[in-house]
């Protein structure tokens, strides 16, 4: 079962094989076990500062970040001496994964110079004017012409070099709204079942909850 379907609904819940048991159970398991207090996994709590604040002031070894957290880094702490690499990969050779993020650029409908605010974006995406861009700012290409260049740069090779698997998941209007019902899964997940023998149901009804919400936000 994946996460979502072609249309981007939420299947994460849905149970499959002839057990009826939902394969979610043992992912969200292995993903939540460092915050669960029973586990030897245990390492975090809802207390714990953020994982970013954390590596900025040396007291975190690994961060999992994109490209834009490089500048933040660096701007709050430029004697940090880190390293960036390529995304961990189960199966790299094989079916390699990573998650896109990206920016993209608007003109609102208010606005008294459309024509030119539209040409503008034209030029810095159809132009000389992109990789000049892109040099400028250190920030990943879109268009293949320079993935092979920017390989090439000890900062940006390890996001250039997974482009052209990255996907993105999500293809509803709110994604603060969807990653908030993702959020009240994983903290309802944690909970103890309310009634003791019906530790699966109550976990399924949380993943049936966090879909209907999730696909809310399509």
């Amino acid at each position: 079962v994946g996460f979502t379907d072609k249309s981007g609904q939420a299947i994460f819940h849905n149970r499959v094989g002839a057990d009826r048991l939902n394969a979610a159970f043992p992912i969200l398991n292995f993903y939540t076990d460092f915050a669960n207090s029973t586990r030897d996994t245990y390492s975090w709590s809802g207390e714990a500062p953020s994982s970013l604040d954390s590596f900025i002031n040396g007291s975190l070894g690994m961060f999992f970040g994109f490209n834009y957290h490089d500048a933040i880094i660096k701007a709050r702490n430029p004697q940090l001496n880190f390293e960036i690499i390529s995304m961990l990969q189960l199966s790299p050779d094989q079916q390699p994964a990573n998650v896109a993020n990206y920016w993209v650029q608007a003109v609102t409908e208010k606005s008294k110079n459309k024509n030119e605010a539209w040409n503008l974006i034209n030029y810095l995406a159809h132009s000389k004017a992109t990789k000049e861009y892109l040099d400028a700012t250190n920030r990943p290409s879109a268009l293949r012409a320079y993935i092979g260049d920017q390989k090439e740069k000890p900062e940006l090779a390890p996001f250039a070099s997974q482009v052209l698997f990255a996907e993105n998941w999500y293809k509803g209007k709110n994604y603060e709204s969807a990653m908030s019902a993702l959020d009240q899964m994983v903290k309802e997940w944690l909970l103890p079942a309310p009634t003791p023998g019906r530790e699966n149901e109550y976990r399924q009804e949380v993943l049936n909850r966090a879909a209907a919400r999730f696909n809310q936000t399509l």
